[in-house]
């Protein structure tokens, strides 16, 4: 009997004991809930915070980018408008109206704006900008790529101006197609007239090689006469080299400052495409730079989110595997971050490369414009020539130093 009340009040306590869990395991499930609901709530947030962050920084991105371009139009613009003003200066129109006396000012209200005088003639047989004296050339061509003086706009409408017709935006809109159509044609007489350059270097080296064996037998002539002066042959031949000579020097200093022409004439052949392979390479490098801050905007968010759940793990083992994690995606935010800021130091290289490039590449076609007007003349100026040796010079320097840029010699 006694065994048998054991047995039931040891039954009684298990029941109780159940019972008990059975009391405690809503109030358990709602404290789990809770933790997980705030665990959720925490991330939204986080993920919320990270979403503005990216797109915040997307906006920015794409600001600078718009603001870069704009720039960039405006400035092309402002040399376009400042190349018509120059243009209609010189036009003969502007001539007859000006040099007119009996009839009274007809300067167009823009002209007044720009603060012409009434009684400027423009010169229309004045020779072309390519045509400038050799000086002048000099000077517009440096040792180095230099920066190109900011264009200047020109000036808002004033009361003395008249409205704007259809005319004017229509020869406005029409003038940087003719523009550009017009380097097209100079570019392809270029590339045409540089091909000529191997038949004139293979005539130079004929001359060279003529020269060099006058120049022996020479020699030859006047050891035999040292040896011998009354020999009377040796100074005959003496006396007919030396005029030989003469002749074959004249034809080799023309034939070579010719040569340094056509040299020049080639490397600017190929100066547009070498711009077009800069401006290429300067477009991938800066779609680059938007990917590595994608990459870095993308990271931060991760990272924020690891953080959160470190912060919210409950137990030592959940801590340990969340701190892992967050130890892992702060090192891949740091290289995002690393990645990013050298490529914006390539792309700012590139930018810089490309801009260098514009300036070098448009003087060497202008040079290359004038070298066409003077090629056929009778005698080439000594100082053109050499003004022409040192652009090709300095151009092909300045290119092989573009080409060879290494994107990784860029440290952060």
């Amino acid at each position: 009997m006694a065994n048998i009340t054991a047995r039931v009040d040891s039954v009684g306590m298990r029941v109780d004991s159940v019972a008990a869990r059975v009391d405690s395991f809503p109030s358990d499930l709602d404290a789990r809930f809770d933790r997980h609901l705030k665990s959720v709530v925490s991330h939204l947030k986080s993920m919320r915070k990270s979403i503005r962050d990216t797109q915040r920084n997307d906006l920015r991105v794409l600001y600078e980018n718009i603001s870069s371009d704009l720039d960039e139009s405006f400035g092309t613009l402002a040399q376009r408008m400042d190349a018509s003003f120059d243009r209609l200066e010189r036009s003969p129109r502007a001539t007859k109206r000006s040099s007119s006396s009996d009839a009274p000012s007809r300067r167009s209200p823009a002209k007044v704006a720009r603060g012409l005088s009434s009684e400027t003639v423009y010169d229309v047989d004045a020779a072309p900008k390519h045509s400038s004296p050799p000086a002048q050339a000099a000077e517009a061509l440096p040792s180095s790529p230099t920066t190109s003086p900011t264009p200047t706009l020109p000036l808002p409408t004033t009361p003395a101006q008249a409205p704007t017709t259809a005319h004017d935006l229509a020869h406005t809109s029409v003038a940087p197609a003719e523009g550009r159509k017009k380097r097209d044609n100079e570019i392809k007489v270029i590339q045409t007239k540089a091909e000529e350059a191997p038949k004139i270097e293979e005539q130079y080296r004929v001359v060279c090689m003529s020269w060099e064996d006058r120049t022996k037998s020479l020699a030859t002539a006047e050891a035999k006469l040292e040896a011998n002066p009354n020999d009377t042959a040796a100074k005959k031949s003496v006396a007919e080299f030396r005029e030989v000579l003469k002749s074959i020097k004249k034809d080799k200093d023309a034939l070579g400052a010719k040569l340094t022409l056509y040299e020049l004439l080639e490397a600017a052949a190929g100066a547009p495409e070498f711009l077009t392979d800069v401006n290429r390479r300067a477009t991938s490098e800066k779609a680059k730079r938007a990917t590595f801050n994608n990459k870095v905007k993308l990271a931060a968010g991760f990272l924020t989110a690891r953080k959160n759940d470190f912060a919210n793990a409950v137990g030592e083992e959940a801590k340990k595997a969340a701190h892992k994690e967050l130890e892992m995606a702060t090192a891949a935010h740091k290289k995002a971050s690393d990645d990013a800021a050298k490529q914006s130091n390539v792309a700012t290289a590139v930018l810089a490369q490309k801009f260098q490039t514009k300036v070098s590449v448009d003087r060497m076609i202008e040079l290359a414009s004038t070298v066409l007007d003077r090629l056929d003349a009778e005698s080439i100026d000594a100082d053109f020539v050499g003004v022409c040796a040192d652009a090709k010079r300095d151009f092909v320097a300045f290119r092989k130093q573009v080409e060879s840029f290494d994107v990784e010699s860029v440290t952060l």
